[in-house]
């Protein structure tokens, strides 16, 4: 995650883990690799994920990477 990114301004902290995507279970990081490179730039996510002993969920909009 890097820091002013997509995900941290949706609210997700280092240390979260994501466990859903679009309301898909996601159980390996890979899985979530997969999600994030199936959508565009602009689309929105909707991210489960667990923080300590909460579950919250955040939309996130997808930036670009170039490089």
């Amino acid at each position: 995650m890097s820091a002013g990114g997509p995900a941290a301004s949706a609210g997700i902290r280092a240390g979260d883990v994501v466990i859903a995507v679009d309301g898909r279970p996601v159980g390996q990081p890979e899985e979530l690799v997969v999600a994030i490179r199936t959508k565009q730039p602009g689309q929105v996510l909707r991210l489960t994920y667990r923080r300590g002993t909460s579950v919250l969920t955040a939309e996130v909009v997808l930036g670009s990477r170039t490089g």
